[in-house]
């Protein structure tokens, strides 16, 4: 029994996920605008639409789908997971004099 007990204290605890199945799945190809102001990251991510070309000789508009907002701390995690996936090198840490971000016990949030 104190060796179950044992485990479970070492193991990580990871939050229930829950997928209601009705959320809007988005494709984006297009980054409207970002910034950053007070450590959240602001995204508008955006979709290109030809069929909304006024004439032949106008270029395609892009149509705003989708607002990120996340935290600084999140948006590293994004990128490198990012990175990982598509087989990319992890960006070099900033020149700054402070340790870098702890990462999460949760990896995939």
């Amino acid at each position: 029994m104190a060796e179950k007990e044992n485990l479970a204290a070492v193991r990580p605890q990871l939050p229930d996920i829950v997928d209601p199945l009705d959320i809007q799945t988005l494709f984006i190809d297009w980054i409207v605008t970002g910034g950053m102001h007070e450590n959240v990251v602001n995204l508008t991510l955006g979709v290109i639409d030809h069929a909304l070309k006024r004439s032949e000789q106008d270029l395609a508009r892009v149509v705003v789908a989708s607002r990120l907002r996340c935290s600084r701390e999140f948006a590293q995690r994004l990128h490198a997971f990012l990175g990982t996936l598509l087989g990319v090198a992890p960006p070099p840490q900033e020149d700054r004099n402070e340790p870098p971000p702890t990462p999460p016990a949760v990896t995939l949030n």
